[in-house]
């Protein structure tokens, strides 16, 4: 597989200095939330989150996919 050409982190830092303020906010609240579901356990807190990131997902018209909230234990 091609790997996909990234960005230099400068020319990425620039972009998101340039963002007005609720940008970045939001940017560093998603962030926040996607790195912390990663390794939550709590399935009340785990709702939550995701619930936080579709909100910031709406609110730009994005749509992320995400694995299972939860992983299938049934076996199947």
């Amino acid at each position: 597989m091609a790997e996909k050409p990234q960005l230099p982190a400068a020319v990425i830092q620039a972009i998101y200095e340039r963002l007005p303020a609720v940008v970045r906010i939001d940017i560093q609240n998603y962030l926040f939330a996607w790195d912390w579901l990663q390794s939550e356990t709590n399935g009340d807190t785990r709702a939550h989150l995701i619930s936080e990131l579709e909100r910031i997902e709406r609110k730009y018209g994005i749509t992320v996919e995400r694995k299972k909230s939860r992983p299938d234990r049934s076996g199947q």
